[in-house]
């Protein structure tokens, strides 16, 4: 999984799998857009839009058309 802070509001669409905090994953638990996985990765099920400024994991490939909205901060380190 790769961390990345987001240059603008972006949304994911369901089946994206990423990491986030406390803070970040909580209300989404709660209102049932995300289900929590192993490891601190959770699975998007309806689509979630993050602010400008955020970092979040991402797991897989990023698709092209949203490279431009990300700044790499650092990759997981592998246990």
């Amino acid at each position: 999984m790769k961390f990345f802070r987001t240059e603008s509001t972006v949304k994911f669409p369901s089946g994206t799998i990423l990491g986030l905090n406390d803070a970040q994953s909580k209300p989404r638990l709660l209102s049932k857009s995300i289900r929590a996985g192993k490891g601190g990765k959770f699975e998007v099920i309806t689509e979630v839009e993050f602010k400008k400024g955020e970092t979040i994991g991402l797991e897989g490939a990023i698709p092209k058309v949203l490279l431009s909205k990300f700044t790499a901060i650092e990759e997981e380190k592998k246990k």
